[in-house]
């Protein structure tokens, strides 16, 4: 069967296929195999057509259709994305009546979805095994963690790209996710998608056990609740929190009819008593928190959890000068010997500053206690004679606590202020840049080159390249003109490096500061 528009007319190719060539079914219509051929040439590109069913009353069909054209116009290239290609619209006009049929184009991926892999089924819809799935099955039950943490890497890849071109996916599932035979993980199907930019726009209408739009096993609370004027990125990540989960511990969170399901996602907070990794476990509870504020702010932040080390146990103390550190010292020593037995014993130290060191016990090549002796120096009390200068204090957590207007306005007074640009930082992770921020962009970023510093590339917009910047530029400030500044928290100094090293590593086309690197 061959379909072609008035684009592919102009453009000269057309889409062909075989109704017997069918790969599945879904709820919007029927896939199938096909190919895109070029006029002038015959060469041709494998595709999957979805014949979309339209039918029902005209409000059906009406939504149908946007949802069909919201599909096909997310055309963003990236190796752990479905790449979409177009949607064709077509009239049939018999006996006086017209039928409209339409069909939304994709890249045709030879594979499975992840949640065959999890239920053990490797063969496609032509029954031919796929190589990779079934290694990754078999990798992902005799050492779940890592192989889970692979999978997630990947979709979240997918996810910063959908986010930097301002999409949120909303409906993160295995089923939503291609393991294809070339070796590659995709994320597919962006039938609920939409920007963020209109979200904002929507009205909150509270959805009920039957009108979610989604599943609900994998939905954040505010997609269950139909909260849309609040939905944003983490909402996305609430959704990878719950796919990590069920990849970690073999089943999800919350269980049920999907009713109870709902509730859990709404009021129950989830165990993860069953991961025995600290980093993972964190790492889903940070993920799944139900105050959005709390979870990671991006899939960058995400992803740079993943990379970074396991976390120090939680029996591990802070101790100061005093009594706790002799007896923290005592309860060491003899913690080693008891480990230990005879053998040699070295004591590294590390000094952190004039006034601190920490001391790590080792036994030959094995680390028996890191971090665990804090030994602190009194500092010298000042004399009446010294002069103690009188340093001007900002409190960062005022400007954090105001509103994104009043920060752009803090920002016209003083440019110089780094809360105001850590703060303006954090917001913008989290949400598509808006006219003010796109402005900033152009003005400040673009013409000024002040981006130049920060990146390689900064003539495009996004999200993750306009919080980059803005660290950036908070860690400059901070050094140009902040010096003799108390800040409270004594340690925002410290935070903003700390936020500019966050965000560095999940971009290529960033440049770190020299005064983050040391």
């Amino acid at each position: 069967m061959k379909i072609q528009g008035a684009y592919e007319i102009q453009n000269h190719f057309y889409y062909e296929f075989d109704r017997s060539d069918r790969i599945g079914e879904g709820g919007m219509g029927v896939v199938y195999r096909g190919r895109m051929v070029d006029e002038h040439t015959g060469a041709y590109r494998e595709v999957a057509i979805k014949e979309v069913q339209i039918g029902g009353d005209p409000e059906s069909t009406r939504e149908v259709v946007e949802r069909a054209y919201r599909e096909s116009s997310i055309q963003l290239r990236n190796d752990n994305l479905v790449e979409m290609m177009g949607c064709v619209e077509l009239e049939d006009r018999r006996l006086g009546f017209v039928k409209k049929r339409l069909y939304v184009v994709s890249e045709f991926l030879s594979g499975v979805t992840l949640d065959h892999v999890l239920e053990g089924r490797y063969t496609d819809y032509r029954s031919e095994e796929i190589h990779f799935a079934k290694d990754l099955g078999e990798r992902l039950r005799k050492d779940p963690g890592q192989t889970a943490t692979y999978i997630i890497k990947n979709v979240l890849s997918a996810i910063v790209a959908m986010h930097d071109a301002g999409y949120l996916h909303r409906d993160i599932d295995p089923s939503n996710i291609m393991v294809t035979a070339d070796g590659k993980i995709k994320l597919i199907d962006f039938g609920i998608a939409t920007q963020v930019e209109e979200l904002n726009k929507g009205t909150d209408a509270p959805s009920d056990e039957g009108s979610f739009v989604g599943k609900v096993e994998f939905a954040a609370p505010e997609l269950i609740s139909g909260k849309v004027s609040v939905q944003n990125f983490t909402t996305d990540i609430y959704s990878i929190g719950v796919l990590f989960y069920r990849l970690l511990t073999g089943h999800l969170p919350f269980e049920g009819n999907r009713f109870e399901i709902m509730k859990g996602q709404l009021e129950k907070k989830p165990s993860v008593s069953s991961i025995h990794s600290r980093k993972y476990r964190a790492i889903v509870e940070k993920a799944l928190e139900k105050q959005q504020t709390k979870r990671f702010a991006s899939a960058s932040a995400m992803r740079a959890a993943l990379d970074g080390p396991e976390p120090a146990p939680r029996w591990v103390p802070f101790v100061g000068a005093g009594t706790g550190v002799v007896a923290l010292m005592l309860f060491s020593v003899l913690f080693v010997r008891k480990c230990s037995g005879t053998e040699d014993l070295r004591k590294e130290v590390v000094s952190l500053d004039e006034f601190t060191r920490v001391e790590r016990i080792w036994n030959k090549d094995k680390l028996l206690s890191a971090d665990t002796i804090r030994i602190e120096k009194p500092k010298p009390a000042v004399q009446k004679d010294d002069v103690v200068p009188e340093h001007p204090k900002v409190d960062v957590s005022a400007t954090l606590d105001s509103s994104l207007p009043d920060l752009w306005a803090a920002l016209e007074q003083n440019p110089d202020s780094p809360a105001a640009l850590y703060a303006l930082s954090l917001i913008y992770e989290r949400q598509a840049p808006d006219a003010r921020a796109k402005a900033f962009w152009e003005s400040t970023v673009r013409q000024q080159k002040v981006g130049a510093a920060y990146m390689k590339d900064y003539n495009t917009i996004s999200s993750r390249r306009l919080a980059y910047a803005l660290a950036c530029m908070a860690l400059d400030k901070l050094q140009e003109t902040d010096k003799d500044t108390q800040w409270t928290p004594a340690q925002f100094p410290a935070m903003v490096k700390a936020r500019v090293q966050e965000l560095y590593p999940t971009a290529k086309n960033f440049i770190l500061p020299e005064s983050a690197s040391e």
